[in-house]
């Protein structure tokens, strides 16, 4: 009975799924009312925030492959619904016939397929450089930026959670974050702790502005690095998390703040100030980082998310109708099989105790 409760009262929400990936993929880009457009090249992504087009930095990584590799021209869908990517994970990248998921994958496509490959002009030696330096990157850097983003309870609650659930219908934002962090906890090493990461992801950081002597980490041209690089700073530098250690370390690095400026300017046009400024390393004007914030305002959803959202909602009520249906009519099912089964049993032992009877009779008299 207790396997048949529950598969009764989750069948309902996983038949409802496909229906909620489809409405996203068919949706169009609900943050700005624009449907996608057939054999466009379609970016998915996770939604916007503190002044930047999404709050992913891996997503803001695409945004640059795709800008610096001469692709500006390309549509964005920020309902931040990973299911919807084939690696269930975004960036996720939508090219005609094509459909291809994570940072790492939108790159080889890009390259395989569009021969947009920023690493071309590179030398063998330099190559190897940016091997390592991507393996540092992504194991030391990345790794305390998602810690600090989804791992830090005070950060979690205050800043990146109600992103999530300002941008979805009910409690869908609550269950994307919540994704997020689970993400977030797998990919942490075992046994890290925040200290151990804040020091590896400052190393990180240290090395990074060594390398980088003039306007990109490797000379005159921009790499699939400076990309990575570009995402991760921007979002320590315009995220204004109330426990943000790593923040303090790029702010004493003011080449890695200028080189996210003119990153900024060049793939994403006018943004608002960071909170790290470009020529001291200290507070910006756009977001101080210290003292009392005030409320955002409540942002006015386009047409096509208000509709996108009452969807959702209906969704989620047709969702607990039918569970509640499900519920009840297992119920009296169970209940009506339940005493058909004690009618059962009761004839049965009162055929047997019969049975007996006359077989003790049938043996008294012989």
């Amino acid at each position: 009975p207790p396997l048949r409760w529950a598969a009764l009262c989750v069948a309902p929400a996983v038949a409802a799924r496909p229906c909620l990936e489809a409405a996203a993929r068919k949706r169009g880009d609900a943050m700005s009312g624009a449907p996608h457009e057939d054999g466009a090249l379609v970016l998915y992504q996770h939604p916007p925030a503190w002044g930047l087009p999404t709050t992913c930095p891996r997503c803001l990584a695409a945004h640059a492959l795709l800008r610096w590799g001469g692709l500006g021209s390309f549509q964005t869908d920020s309902g931040g619904n990973s299911a919807v990517s084939p690696t269930a994970s975004l960036p996720a990248l939508e090219d005609g016939e094509a459909f291809v998921g994570s940072f790492e994958g939108v790159r080889h496509h890009l390259r395989e397929t569009r021969g947009r490959d920023l690493d071309a002009w590179l030398g063998d030696g330099a190559r190897a450089q940016l091997a390592a330096f991507n393996a540092l990157t992504e194991a030391q850097l990345c790794t305390a930026t998602e810690s600090a983003l989804w791992l830090d309870q005070d950060n979690y609650q205050a800043v990146t959670k109600p992103v999530f659930v300002a941008a979805h219908a009910w409690f869908i934002g609550w269950r994307m974050a919540d994704r997020r962090r689970h993400a977030a906890r797998t990919a942490r090493p075992a046994g890290a702790t925040d200290e151990s990461l804040l020091a590896r992801g400052s190393e990180a950081l240290q090395a990074l502005s060594s390398q980088l002597k003039g306007p990109y980490l490797f000379g005159e041209q921009p790499t699939s690095l400076d990309a990575t690089l570009l995402g991760q700073l921007l979002v320590h530098l315009y995220c204004p998390l109330p426990h943000h250690p790593l923040r303090d370390v790029i702010a004493e690095l003011p080449n890695l703040v200028a080189f996210a400026r003119r990153g900024a300017a060049e793939c994403f046009g006018e943004l608002p100030e960071p909170i790290v400024d470009g020529a001291n390393g200290t507070a910006g004007a756009g977001n101080s980082a210290k003292g009392p914030r005030e409320r955002p305002a409540k942002r006015t959803y386009t047409p096509a998310e208000q509709a996108f959202h009452e969807t959702s909602r209906w969704y989620m009520i047709g969702i607990a109708v039918a569970t509640t249906a499900f519920s009840v009519l297992s119920w009296q099912f169970t209940q009506d099989h339940y005493d058909f089964i004690q009618d059962q049993i009761a004839t049965q032992l009162e055929t047997q105790i019969d049975r007996l009877a006359e077989e003790a009779a049938e043996e008294d008299e012989e």
